[in-house]
Protein backbone atom coordinates (compact mmCIF):
# COMPACT_ATOMS: atom_id res chain seq x y z
CA UNK A 1 0.00 0.00 0.00
CA UNK A 2 1.38 3.41 -0.99
CA UNK A 3 2.34 5.79 1.81
CA UNK A 4 -0.18 8.57 2.29
CA UNK A 5 0.97 12.09 1.49
CA UNK A 6 0.54 14.57 4.38
CA UNK A 7 -2.16 17.12 3.55
CA UNK A 8 -3.64 20.31 4.97
CA UNK A 9 -6.91 18.83 6.23
CA UNK A 10 -7.96 21.14 9.05
CA UNK A 11 -9.29 24.70 8.90
CA UNK A 12 -6.25 26.99 9.37
CA UNK A 13 -8.26 29.69 11.16
CA UNK A 14 -11.56 29.64 13.05
CA UNK A 15 -13.46 32.43 14.81
CA UNK A 16 -15.97 32.94 17.61
CA UNK A 17 -17.39 36.07 19.21
CA UNK A 18 -14.29 37.15 21.12
CA UNK A 19 -11.61 34.68 20.05
CA UNK A 20 -9.62 33.53 17.04
CA UNK A 21 -8.15 30.03 16.66
CA UNK A 22 -5.09 29.24 14.54
CA UNK A 23 -3.60 25.81 13.88
CA UNK A 24 -0.41 25.29 15.85
CA UNK A 25 2.87 25.87 14.02
CA UNK A 26 6.46 25.25 15.09
CA UNK A 27 6.78 28.91 16.13
CA UNK A 28 4.08 28.30 18.78
CA UNK A 29 5.89 25.46 20.56
CA UNK A 30 7.79 27.70 23.01
CA UNK A 31 4.46 29.25 24.03
CA UNK A 32 3.01 25.78 24.63
CA UNK A 33 5.89 24.91 26.97
CA UNK A 34 5.15 28.04 29.03
CA UNK A 35 1.41 27.35 28.93
CA UNK A 36 1.62 23.72 30.04
CA UNK A 37 4.20 24.46 32.73
CA UNK A 38 1.93 27.19 34.16
CA UNK A 39 -0.53 24.46 35.16
CA UNK A 40 2.05 22.14 36.75
CA UNK A 41 3.17 21.89 40.36
CA UNK A 42 6.87 22.34 41.19
CA UNK A 43 7.36 18.59 41.69
CA UNK A 44 6.26 17.72 38.14
CA UNK A 45 8.76 17.34 35.30
CA UNK A 46 8.88 20.49 33.17
CA UNK A 47 7.79 20.54 29.55
CA UNK A 48 10.43 21.56 27.01
CA UNK A 49 10.00 22.52 23.34
CA UNK A 50 11.36 19.08 22.45
CA UNK A 51 8.87 17.23 24.66
CA UNK A 52 6.00 19.39 23.34
CA UNK A 53 6.91 18.49 19.75
CA UNK A 54 7.05 14.79 20.67
CA UNK A 55 3.66 15.05 22.42
CA UNK A 56 2.07 16.70 19.38
CA UNK A 57 3.37 13.98 17.07
CA UNK A 58 2.36 11.10 19.36
CA UNK A 59 -1.17 12.37 20.08
CA UNK A 60 -2.16 13.43 16.56
CA UNK A 61 -5.04 11.52 14.96
CA UNK A 62 -4.12 8.71 12.57
CA UNK A 63 -5.57 8.44 9.05
CA UNK A 64 -8.16 5.87 10.17
CA UNK A 65 -9.63 8.52 12.50
CA UNK A 66 -9.74 11.41 10.01
CA UNK A 67 -11.48 10.05 6.91
CA UNK A 68 -8.54 7.94 5.72
CA UNK A 69 -6.30 10.96 5.11
CA UNK A 70 -2.92 11.84 6.61
CA UNK A 71 -2.68 15.30 8.13
CA UNK A 72 0.49 17.31 8.03
CA UNK A 73 -0.75 19.36 11.00
CA UNK A 74 -1.52 18.59 14.62
CA UNK A 75 -5.22 18.87 15.51
CA UNK A 76 -4.43 21.67 17.96
CA UNK A 77 -5.55 25.29 17.87
CA UNK A 78 -3.87 28.27 19.51
CA UNK A 79 -6.52 30.42 21.19
CA UNK A 80 -6.02 34.15 20.57
CA UNK A 81 -7.62 37.22 22.11
CA UNK A 82 -7.02 40.35 20.03
CA UNK A 83 -4.04 38.60 18.47
CA UNK A 84 -2.44 37.56 21.76
CA UNK A 85 -1.98 33.86 22.49
CA UNK A 86 -3.91 33.02 25.66
CA UNK A 87 -4.40 29.26 25.49
CA UNK A 88 -4.86 26.15 23.39
CA UNK A 89 -7.56 23.63 22.58
CA UNK A 90 -6.77 20.22 21.15
CA UNK A 91 -8.27 17.02 19.82
CA UNK A 92 -5.94 14.20 20.85
CA UNK A 93 -5.46 10.52 20.11
CA UNK A 94 -4.23 8.48 23.08
CA UNK A 95 -4.38 4.90 21.81
CA UNK A 96 -5.98 2.77 19.10
CA UNK A 97 -9.72 2.06 19.23
CA UNK A 98 -10.24 4.89 21.73
CA UNK A 99 -12.21 8.06 20.91
CA UNK A 100 -10.35 11.29 20.26
CA UNK A 101 -10.56 13.57 23.30
CA UNK A 102 -10.96 17.31 23.52
CA UNK A 103 -8.64 19.17 25.88
CA UNK A 104 -7.81 22.77 26.70
CA UNK A 105 -5.41 24.96 28.67
CA UNK A 106 -5.29 28.69 29.34
CA UNK A 107 -2.75 31.02 30.90
CA UNK A 108 -3.65 31.70 34.56
CA UNK A 109 -4.74 35.30 33.98
CA UNK A 110 -7.32 34.21 31.39
CA UNK A 111 -8.97 31.44 33.38
CA UNK A 112 -12.44 31.87 34.84
CA UNK A 113 -13.47 34.49 32.28
CA UNK A 114 -15.60 32.32 30.00
CA UNK A 115 -12.97 31.92 27.30
CA UNK A 116 -12.69 28.16 27.88
CA UNK A 117 -16.41 27.65 27.28
CA UNK A 118 -16.40 29.89 24.21
CA UNK A 119 -13.38 28.09 22.73
CA UNK A 120 -14.57 24.56 23.49
CA UNK A 121 -18.04 25.30 22.10
CA UNK A 122 -16.60 26.58 18.82
CA UNK A 123 -13.96 23.88 18.41
CA UNK A 124 -16.17 20.88 19.20
CA UNK A 125 -18.68 22.27 16.70
CA UNK A 126 -15.93 22.37 14.10
CA UNK A 127 -14.72 18.81 14.70
CA UNK A 128 -18.17 17.29 15.06
CA UNK A 129 -20.40 19.21 12.66
CA UNK A 130 -17.97 20.63 10.09
CA UNK A 131 -15.14 18.08 9.94
CA UNK A 132 -17.35 15.08 10.73
CA UNK A 133 -15.84 13.29 13.73
CA UNK A 134 -18.81 11.58 15.38
CA UNK A 135 -17.19 10.28 18.59
CA UNK A 136 -15.45 12.75 20.90
CA UNK A 137 -14.71 12.36 24.59
CA UNK A 138 -13.18 14.33 27.46
CA UNK A 139 -10.82 13.08 30.18
CA UNK A 140 -10.66 14.87 33.50
CA UNK A 141 -9.74 14.48 37.16
CA UNK A 142 -12.75 14.06 39.44
CA UNK A 143 -11.49 17.07 41.45
CA UNK A 144 -11.34 19.40 38.44
CA UNK A 145 -14.85 20.76 38.75
CA UNK A 146 -14.26 23.67 36.35
CA UNK A 147 -13.28 21.35 33.50
CA UNK A 148 -16.09 18.92 34.32
CA UNK A 149 -18.65 21.73 34.11
CA UNK A 150 -17.14 22.95 30.85
CA UNK A 151 -17.39 19.49 29.27
CA UNK A 152 -21.04 19.33 30.28
CA UNK A 153 -21.69 22.78 28.77
CA UNK A 154 -20.48 21.57 25.37
CA UNK A 155 -22.70 18.48 25.44
CA UNK A 156 -20.51 15.76 26.92
CA UNK A 157 -21.85 13.58 29.74
CA UNK A 158 -20.04 11.59 32.43
CA UNK A 159 -19.89 8.04 31.10
CA UNK A 160 -17.49 5.96 33.16
CA UNK A 161 -13.80 6.13 33.97
CA UNK A 162 -10.39 5.30 32.50
CA UNK A 163 -6.93 4.63 33.91
CA UNK A 164 -4.11 6.90 32.78
CA UNK A 165 -0.58 5.61 33.26
CA UNK A 166 1.21 8.09 35.51
CA UNK A 167 -1.98 9.99 36.36
CA UNK A 168 -4.26 7.31 37.80
CA UNK A 169 -8.04 7.13 37.32
CA UNK A 170 -9.80 9.85 35.34
CA UNK A 171 -13.46 10.50 34.66
CA UNK A 172 -14.60 9.82 31.11
CA UNK A 173 -17.08 12.19 29.47
CA UNK A 174 -18.53 11.49 26.03
CA UNK A 175 -21.08 12.62 23.49
CA UNK A 176 -24.52 11.00 23.93
CA UNK A 177 -24.82 7.46 22.61
CA UNK A 178 -21.17 6.48 22.99
CA UNK A 179 -20.25 3.28 24.91
CA UNK A 180 -19.38 3.50 28.60
CA UNK A 181 -15.75 3.11 29.65
CA UNK A 182 -14.84 0.98 32.66
CA UNK A 183 -11.17 1.31 33.47
CA UNK A 184 -9.43 1.06 30.11
CA UNK A 185 -5.72 1.91 30.41
CA UNK A 186 -3.86 4.37 28.19
CA UNK A 187 -1.17 7.05 28.28
CA UNK A 188 -1.91 10.76 28.00
CA UNK A 189 1.36 10.97 26.06
CA UNK A 190 -0.11 8.94 23.21
CA UNK A 191 1.81 6.48 21.06
CA UNK A 192 4.63 6.87 18.56
CA UNK A 193 3.07 6.77 15.09
CA UNK A 194 4.15 4.55 12.24
CA UNK A 195 6.34 6.30 9.68
CA UNK A 196 3.50 6.66 7.20
CA UNK A 197 1.12 8.19 9.77
CA UNK A 198 3.17 10.94 11.42
CA UNK A 199 2.42 14.62 10.98
CA UNK A 200 5.12 16.86 9.51
CA UNK A 201 4.44 19.96 11.69
CA UNK A 202 5.75 23.04 9.90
Amino acid sequence: MAELTPKSLFAPVLHSTNLTYTLIQSKDIDFFAVLFNSAMGPEVERYTPSSIRELLINTSPRPSEIHGERSKDASVYVVRLKGERIGEINLSRRTSNFPLDIGFAFLPEYRGKGYGTEAATRIIRYWKDEFGIIEICGLVSDKNMASRKLLEKIGLKENGWVMSSGNGPMLYYSLPGMPKEEGREFSLKGEKPNKGEAISLD
